[in-house]
């Protein structure tokens, strides 16, 4: 089997030669650590589960890896990204997203943008505080938008046809996209005091990206599409009252049907992250170079 049919045989609950095992190339701080652990300073970051695999005793060929399919259901245009107040030890600052939060001086705003590291924050105020900032927001969810496809879109999907290896889209699942307009306290607080307004906002997030899978399956169709909703905190995973609502709008799924209607459904598969148990940390996160190793040692062993 290549890559490509060694991940969807696996993702299908099929019998593929081998289980792939992708543990992640860390953070910035996590990579510093590893450093400091043992992994040696010239090895660069896209090659560590490589170099793990390797130490571990790995001896098949590294999986191929290409060019993906780039769709993006980032707002557009994004905000300014600022600082707007310097502190002691800290400083203020609105991220692309419109929230206005404290973070370490240590860190650039930009580094909010993209999960390059593990960026404690205040929360002081999320873009959606009304109704009216509702109503502005969505003006930059367009998903007709030409700038979240490809400029290429069908000479590379012509390209990908012939790919060894596996291509997904990803999206936020509607809690961790209602999180980033609301924050956490008053999305929880909303299932009680504003359930209608959650219902719109879930409804319009579905349509939003039902759209751009219309928009994508017309040119390409992926290996995957993952939906991101892998949020614990520091004692229990997020669950309950939102899955209901969740349902809701997975009874009328514009995503599946259309799947179904392109004729994709038996050749792409449907994840869904969850959170792992409180208290867990993985190799490719915050977890010690010794535990990367181990895991690679794991998948070696199986290999050989």
């Amino acid at each position: 089997m290549n890559p490509r049919e060694r991940y969807i045989e696996t993702l299908r609950f099929g019998a593929p030669d081998r289980v792939p095992f992708h543990p992640g190339n860390g953070r910035i701080s996590t990579r510093k650590a590893w450093h400091q652990q043992g992994l040696p300073s010239e090895i660069a970051p896209e090659r560590i589960a490589e170099y793990a695999y390797r130490q571990a005793g790995g001896t098949l060929p590294w999986p191929e890896e290409g060019k993906d399919f780039p769709v993006s259901e980032r707002m557009i245009p994004m905000f300014e990204e600022k600082i707007l107040e310097e502190r002691e030890t800290s400083r203020i600052v609105q991220d692309w997203k419109g929230n206005i939060c404290e973070i370490s001086n240590e860190y650039p705003v930009d580094y909010l943008r993209n999960p390059v590291d593990f960026v404690t924050r205040r929360w002081i105020r999320c873009p959606v505080g009304t109704r009216a900032d509702w109503e502005q927001i969505k003006g930059r969810y367009d998903p007709d938008d030409p700038a979240r496809y490809p400029k290429d879109a069908q000479a590379l999907a012509a390209e990908l046809k012939t790919r060894t290896w596996p291509v997904k889209l990803q999206f936020s699942g509607p809690f961790w996209q209602l999180r980033e307009w609301l924050g956490f306290e008053r999305l929880c607080m909303s299932f009680c005091d504003e359930p209608e307004f959650l219902r719109e906002m879930i409804d319009f997030w579905q349509s939003y990206i039902s759209r751009i899978l219309e928009n994508t399956l017309v040119r390409f169709v992926p290996d995957e599409v993952h939906l991101s909703e892998d949020m614990a905190y520091k004692m229990y995973s997020i669950s309950g009252r939102w899955r209901a609502e969740v349902r809701r709008s997975r009874r009328r799924s514009k995503g599946c049907g259309l799947l179904s209607r392109m004729g994709a459904t038996s050749r792409v598969a449907i994840t869904v992250s969850r959170p792992m148990s409180p208290g867990r940390t993985t190799s490719g996160a915050r977890g010690s170079w010794r535990r990367l190793l181990a895991g690679c040692r794991s998948s070696a062993d199986r290999k050989g």
